[in-house]
């Protein structure tokens, strides 16, 4: 509760009006993702290395958006169906 109450004053001092954050695991720092209306995002999936947002804009076609924290160990013959 403390870290989320950290990240959501951060997200008012530095202007942002929405986030999403993965609490700390561990000895490991937490992970968040911040953005602004008129910006809608929806949670695709994460874990404590990343997160994974499909991103809308009225009008525009909706995209993809990952953030990564930390060393990621991934196949690289099966990288893109991690995120499936």
């Amino acid at each position: 509760l403390l870290y989320f109450k950290c990240i959501d004053d951060n997200r008012l001092q530095i202007g942002f009006n929405c986030c999403f954050s993965v609490d700390a695991n561990g000895r490991s720092d937490g992970l968040a993702m911040f953005w602004k209306h008129p910006f809608k995002c929806h949670l695709l999936n994460y874990s404590s290395n990343f997160i994974n947002m499909e991103i809308h804009l009225l009008g525009k076609p909706a995209w993809q958006l990952a953030g990564y924290y930390g060393f990621v160990v991934l196949l690289v013959d099966n990288w893109p169906h991690y995120f499936l």
